[in-house]
Parts: C-alpha cells; structure tokens; sequence
C-alpha cells in the first residue's frame, strides 16, 4: 500500500482488523496467526507432528504445496484453509454473481486445483461452464481485496521456489 492514498474508511477497516488479531493474541491468548503472506503445507508428513530419521539413512523428501485462495476456519490449524469449490456460496459472493455447475468430481477440490485444471483442459468442459468458472475467479478476486473481508477469505502470493 505505499504510496497509494486509502480513504479513511479502508483505514479503519484495516485498523479493526489489526487490533483484532491484537486483542484475539494478547489478552484472550489465542492461537490467532498475523496475516501470512503465503500459505504452505507440507504434504505427507506425519499428522503427529515428528518424523524420526535413522542415523544413517538419507535424508527425507519433503513435498510442500503452495495455496493463494483462502478462507477462515477456526477449526483449522492455523485458522485459515484452502478454499473449496463447495465453500464458494452465493452467501460469499452475493446472490448476483451466477455460480456454475462443474463436474461432480470437482466439488470438493480446492479453487486453486480448479484454476489449475482450467490453464490445462480447457477443452474438456463446456464454454459457459469455462467462463462461469473463471467469472467466479474474478469475482473471488475483487471481494478478496476489499479490507472487510481480511479476516474471511484471502488470495496470497505463491512464492516461485
């Protein structure tokens, strides 16, 4: 946001959320995380948490996926997690954006394997059916930027490396 002029709505939207994630921290001490600006996870490590390494043997493989749509969820971990195509309600977008039907198999995938899929196959699904997609996508994009939304849905940056 340098050097860009914000209205002082936005600036108090933005400071809400600030001293919210504050307060959630400092004096109820909950697990709130700041705002991240990448989301991570690693794939296949143990739900435990430890993964025991003989002394010999070779280092593991670890395989790490990166995710730009978010949504909040307080039973997450971090609170925030990928953004599924059945979390993508009217009640989210608001009644005048039109969602498409996609395949079945596709329901609980994320938006970002959604997105990813459409840049590969285009040719597998119908055109509206494309364009609804990506018209939701756009839609996802411009809610994602309005500052009272900071604490329900995000689109992060997916680091190159």
């Amino acid at each position: 946001m340098c050097g860009q002029q914000t209205g002082a709505h936005e600036y108090l939207l933005r400071f809400q959320n600030i001293a919210a994630i504050w307060y959630e921290r400092n004096v109820l001490l909950w697990n709130t995380i700041w705002p991240r600006q990448a989301h991570l996870e690693v794939i296949g490590f143990p739900d435990t948490g430890e993964l025991r390494i003989g002394r010999d043997a070779p280092p593991p493989t670890l395989r790490v996926r990166a995710t730009h749509w978010l949504v909040a969820d307080h039973k997450a971990s971090e609170g925030w997690r990928p953004l599924l195509w059945h979390d993508v309600k009217p009640s989210l977008l608001g009644p005048e954006v039109a969602i498409p039907v996609i395949p079945a198999a596709w329901q609980a995938w994320t938006v970002d394997r959604i997105e990813t899929t459409l840049d590969k196959q285009e040719a597998e699904l119908p055109a509206n059916v494309h364009l609804g997609i990506r018209n939701v996508i756009s839609q996802l994009g411009e809610l994602a930027e309005k500052p009272q939304m900071a604490r329900r849905l995000r689109n992060l940056r997916v680091p190159d490396e």
